[in-house]
């Protein structure tokens, strides 16, 4: 029995425009999820995560004022605010080597003054020149960031330790100076008990392979003598306020390595995409249609989604040769249709 009916299956026509447009499409959505699985491999994109949290867990600590307020000024030099009660006991025991006279000469709230230089190099001396097990030892702990920016009196000339994660270094000549130091190394220290004001460290040397410049996020800790409450400018020229410590070095705690594949540079990205439509490209135009052809040799031939086959198969009906007892069959029936007929009533 010959069906002439719709051919359920179809072959999807390549050449078309619609086809086209939806293999160009998954070509694009291959290309953007090769790209997003690029970018998640390199884990230097999620460090504004780890930023996220620190914000955060600023934003619950008690907000610290840090700006200059001065009472009163006496020969240019802005004397220090009374501090509060001191939070560890005020012995007057300096570490070994320090001269407590030149401690005197130390101004808080105001910038590094050219007076309180020689204390600096020679805090800086006897740091470099002291073991780093006996620094530790003599180091009073880590004290809170209120408490080094409000009690500078308590703390002055004493060991501490403070901990957190450098954003900025700025390497600068030491000048002229007994010490012999050639050159120091300023470090801006977000402390791990306050999300939005820093500690500066001045130091003698770095680790090795320690980073450099600015919009860094490395993690240190640092032993050293608390020299006083610095006065700078901020970027809006709004005098701030931060403790200053004096530590020979630093320990630093590198980012571990991530495992897996490196990520992949953005410009051989592109290639790589250049070259995946220059093949999609190339299917469509010389492959396709070459199966497209093969498709049309064979006998149930679509177009435009309606059957075009059949026809063929009539004409061969139409020359078939009947055989002679079909015919005489055929006669017999129609010689005895006419007596049945008469006899019926």
């Amino acid at each position: 029995m010959l069906d002439f009916g719709h051919n359920r299956w179809s072959a999807p026509n390549y050449l078309g425009r619609g086809q086209q447009r939806r293999l160009l499409l998954l070509m694009l959505m291959a290309g953007m999820v090769l790209a997003a699985v690029f970018y998640a491999a390199d884990p230097k994109n999620w460090n504004w995560l780890g930023q996220l949290n620190r914000r955060r867990a600023g934003a619950q600590n008690a907000a610290v004022d840090t700006r200059l307020k001065p009472r009163r000024a006496e020969d240019g030099v802005i004397v220090a605010r009374k501090p509060q009660a001191a939070a560890v006991p005020k012995s007057g025991k300096l570490f070994a080597g320090i001269d407590a006279k030149l401690l005197s000469e130390i101004r808080d709230d105001t910038p590094l003054r050219q007076a309180e230089l020689p204390a600096m190099f020679q805090l800086l001396s006897v740091a470099r020149r002291a073991d780093p097990r006996a620094l530790t030892e003599a180091s009073l702990g880590t004290p809170a960031f209120v408490q080094l920016l409000q009690q500078p009196e308590s703390f002055r000339g004493q060991l501490v330790t403070v901990r957190g994660h450098v954003h900025g270094v700025i390497e600068m000549p030491a000048g002229e100076n007994d010490a012999g130091v050639r050159e120091l190394f300023q470090l801006w220290l977000q402390p791990q008990d306050d999300g939005t004001n820093p500690i500066v460290i001045e130091c003698l040397d770095l680790p090795k392979a320690f980073p450099r410049g600015e919009h860094l996020d490395e993690q240190v800790e640092a032993t050293g003598f608390y020299f006083k409450r610095m006065a700078y400018a901020a970027k809006d020229r709004t005098m701030l306020l931060a403790p200053l410590v004096l530590a020979e070095s630093v320990d630093w705690t590198p980012k571990p390595q991530a495992a897996g594949p490196q990520p992949i540079d953005w410009k051989q990205l592109a290639w790589g995409a250049t070259v995946a439509l220059f093949a999609a490209a190339l299917l469509l135009v010389f492959v396709l249609p070459r199966r497209r052809g093969s498709a049309d040799a064979l006998p149930h031939h679509v177009s435009g989604g309606k059957p075009a086959a059949g026809l063929e198969q009539l004409d061969e009906l139409r020359n078939l040769e009947v055989s002679p007892d079909v015919l005489e069959a055929l006669k017999r029936i129609a010689d005895t249709e006419p007596g049945e007929n008469k006899g019926n009533p």
